[in-house]
């Protein structure tokens, strides 16, 4: 059975805890409080601090890239193999216009292209997630609330947990009630309304909706020269800078949508099928 880590949404708020995480006195006040996770301290005996909004996902084993038997792997998948990836905060949900709009509020990110395409130039999609970010956006956002980007091999721990599966959900094909792909609205959808398509620690939307930005350098061939390694956080140096997840313009069932599917882009690159979830170490 897996275990369902939705830490955040099923423990009050305690105002006397505060989020020891959150940095600088822009950041927003909702993301300044955490809450104990009760039985899992830290080491050193102390309460657990959980930044709003966020799941932890527990140190463990994964399989990262082209699982044996997929006919749809691209080259930079391979090889697949088991890494060991250390316990981690990530978001629950990608982070939204409304939450993004904060951010440029008090200047400390950038306003999206004023696109009828990019979300946070409307006013009818508060809830859905902001998208036409750069990485050099994403990372701006991140770190405003005191959070960062999750590397890749995090992200590919948090979509497919301790299973052997191609998609967040299992191995299914994509539809509708899974995700916000293409054929589905051609547009992107409110986060976390299409709850049958989480990840095995509930974790939404990791198909679909906005393709997400790591923070790792990208390399075509990195998989064949960390295999085996603890924590990978990818090249030192590079040009572009991975994405991860599909979005909502990918038909269902196409290669794309799988989990171990590695695109990048240039740190500048902004399209709008590009957003952001963010991270924290444990």
């Amino acid at each position: 059975m897996i275990c369902d880590l939705r830490l955040c949404t099923a423990l009050l708020m305690s105002t006397a805890l505060m989020c020891m995480a959150c940095t600088g006195d822009d950041a927003p006040a909702e993301d300044e409080t955490g809450t104990d996770s009760g039985g899992d301290g830290d080491t050193d005996g102390g309460p657990l601090f959980v930044p709003l909004g966020t799941i932890l996902i527990p140190a463990g084993e994964v399989w990262r890239g082209c699982l044996m038997g997929d006919d749809d792997c691209d080259a930079n998948e391979s090889p697949g193999g088991m890494i060991n990836v250390s316990a981690f905060f990530l978001d629950e949900y990608e982070a939204t216009v409304a939450e993004y709009r904060k951010c440029v509020n008090v200047d400390a990110c950038e306003e999206t292209a004023d696109d009828p395409d990019c979300n946070l130039s409307r006013n009818d999609r508060n809830d859905h997630p902001v998208n036409c970010l750069s990485w050099n956006q994403a990372t701006a956002y991140c770190e405003w609330r005191g959070l960062r980007l999750p590397t890749e091999a995090e992200w590919e721990r948090a979509a497919r947990g301790d299973q052997l599966q191609l998609y967040p959900w299992g191995d299914d094909t994509p539809s509708c009630e899974l995700a916000a792909v293409d054929t589905c609205g051609n547009s992107t959808s409110p986060v976390g309304s299409l709850r049958a398509g989480d990840s095995p620690f509930g974790i939404a939307d990791m198909t679909g909706n906005v393709s997400e930005w790591v923070s790792d350098f990208y390399s075509a061939n990195y998989y064949a020269n960390s295999e085996g390694e603890d924590d990978p956080q990818g090249p030192d140096s590079g040009n572009e800078h991975g994405v991860k997840g599909s979005a909502f313009t990918v038909p269902p069932g196409f290669p794309a949508q799988r989990i171990s599917k590695r695109n990048s882009a240039a740190p500048e690159s902004a399209l709008r099928i590009y957003g952001v979830r963010c991270a924290r170490d444990r």
